[in-house]
């Protein structure tokens, strides 16, 4: 016959750690308070313009909308800066300028120099061409 726990394993309860005591439970909570909140305040609509003493009264400026800018100058402008694609830029550049002329939209100054830069490149690009062709040719003739 057994029993338990086995006599060479007793522990006395006396003996054995007391755990801390476990810290007081906080009071719970005391319930919402709804406090009424008062309307806002009614203002009377305004006579006039106030205008605070010993300052001038500043005058209502309207100011116009800018013009759009015109989307053909923008694209001939920065495709104009492309290597292989300056004939094109100086094409819508050339569009743009047209445009901006007929509807007063914003981007003359970028079509222009759209035109201006595309048509440098161009001008590089046939002295390279040319270049190109009549060297090797005036090369062949001097041997």
């Amino acid at each position: 016959m057994s029993s338990w726990p086995p006599p060479g394993d007793h522990v006395n309860p006396a003996a054995a750690p007391v755990p801390p005591p476990l810290p007081p439970i906080p009071p719970p909570y005391p319930p919402a308070v709804v406090v009424p909140v008062a309307a806002p305040p009614v203002y009377p609509p305004q006579q006039g313009y106030y205008v605070q003493p010993g300052y001038p009264a500043q005058p209502y400026v309207y100011v116009h909308p800018q013009p759009r800018w015109n989307g053909l100058a923008i694209a001939g402008f920065v495709l104009s800066f492309i290597w292989y694609l300056w004939w094109v830029g100086v094409i819508l550049a050339a569009i743009g300028l047209a445009q901006t002329r007929r509807t007063g939209e914003r981007g003359r100054g970028l079509a222009i120099a759209g035109i201006i830069i595309g048509s440098f490149f161009t001008v590089i690009a046939l002295i390279v061409i040319i270049a190109a062709i009549a060297i090797p040719i005036a090369l062949s003739r001097a041997t």
